[in-house]
């Protein structure tokens, strides 16, 4: 037994009720393809790790005079200014305690006010609080300036890690 048809075997009533679903079920499809090219075009972190660019941020934070958590804005040539009011865009949070000691949060990328992705650095080895996590189970709060988060696997080296903030 044949089980295809075509449109001409099918009643007036079968073919209106096929039409109707295919026209409810368009808006549905649309948005499920909107969200499958929004998703394979979002970035999922910070980018290739450029050693030289990232210690050339943390020297300039290191040249400013400032202790306790300090707010910089980072420009497109890799240059950090401090942060005056309404200024947008890739942020650089610092924070010096009394003995000197130096922990740097850099902006790399900004997903539509959303997830920001960016390089975490400190003098001192960075420690984390487990949390429950986002996405995964051993998603750590790092002690870093600003709130910042990561997983074991995404540490760099003793001093540097790939971080992210999912709520900016």
């Amino acid at each position: 037994m044949n089980e295809f048809f075509t449109l001409q075997e099918i009643s007036q009533s079968q073919r209106t009720s096929l039409w109707l679903k295919l026209v409810a079920a368009s808006p549905f499809v649309l948005v499920l393809f909107f969200l499958i090219s929004l998703a394979a075009i979002t970035p999922r972190s910070a980018g290739t790790f450029d050693r030289p660019l990232m210690d050339s941020i943390v020297a300039q934070v290191r040249a400013q005079n400032f202790t306790g958590v300090q707010l910089f804005h980072l420009d497109k040539a890799g240059k950090i200014h401090l942060v005056k009011e309404g200024v947008l865009g890739k942020q650089v949070w610092a924070e010096r305690a009394q003995d000197g000691t130096l922990k740097v949060s850099i902006d790399m990328v900004v997903v539509n006010h959303g997830v920001t992705y960016g390089f975490g650095y400190s003098d001192t080895p960075i420690t984390g609080e487990k949390t429950r996590g986002f996405l995964h189970s051993d998603t750590l709060r790092l002690d870093l300036p600003d709130e910042w988060y990561a997983r074991p696997k995404d540490k760099i080296d003793e001093h540097w890690w790939r971080i992210y903030n999912p709520d900016m």
